[in-house]
């Protein structure tokens, strides 16, 4: 039977205190996953294609769309988002984006990205978009398992620790933490909106 291959993507540039830009994430510390001009992101690229890197991902996203009322996190400068986005493809390498709102999404394919990670959440996708990302040749992962979780943290980990093969294949220590109401309530604290995501989700 045939395998599935699977492509590390990394690093995942974002900007100081946007998503995923948490204290302590795993990171190679030569390259900045913070870049903050267009010239620091191109170096930094060119940093990750020297060290054998073939695909990088962008947080490109202030999560106000799940996270109000809360504040929302900084967003990366569109300017250097197009930076590592246009280098990336200097250099070969693959791109992955994780923009959830249309408008977002549209600069991403514009400054020429190869892939979203994640589906738009905020608008109906309409064809002039579809048809943008038909001659980029870009790919678009919807994963929308990201925005079920989000609506119902604990009704999705109840549904995956029902399966035995899931459940089995954690250590026990992850298990109890997904079952955790702490685990949960986690995740209501910080992405509140749960509201909004429920309603396009349909």
């Amino acid at each position: 039977l045939p395998i599935s291959q699977i492509y590390v993507t990394a690093p995942i540039f974002s900007t100081e205190h946007g998503w995923w830009w948490g204290e302590g994430f795993p990171s190679d510390s030569t390259i900045n996953r913070f870049p903050g001009t267009p010239a620091e992101a191109k170096e930094q690229v060119r940093k990750a294609k020297a060290k054998g890197i073939q695909r990088i991902k962008l947080m490109y996203d202030t999560m106000d769309w799940c996270r109000d009322p809360l504040p929302p996190f900084a967003q990366m400068r569109q300017d250097v988002m197009t930076a590592l986005l246009r280098e990336a493809k200097v250099q070969g390498l693959f791109t992955e984006i994780h923009a959830p709102k249309l408008r977002d999404a549209i600069q991403a394919i514009d400054a020429g990205v190869s892939a979203f990670a994640h589906g738009i959440i905020d608008y109906n996708i309409e064809q002039q978009f579809i048809q943008a990302l038909e001659g980029k040749k870009a790919f678009y992962v919807p994963t929308m398992c990201l925005y079920e979780f989000l609506a119902d943290v604990q009704g999705f980990m109840n549904h995956a620790l029902s399966d035995e093969r899931f459940k089995n294949a954690l250590p026990d220590d992850q298990r109890i933490q997904y079952s955790s109401p702490d685990y949960y309530n986690g995740y209501r604290e910080r992405y509140p909106n749960i509201s909004f995501v429920k309603e396009h989700l349909v």
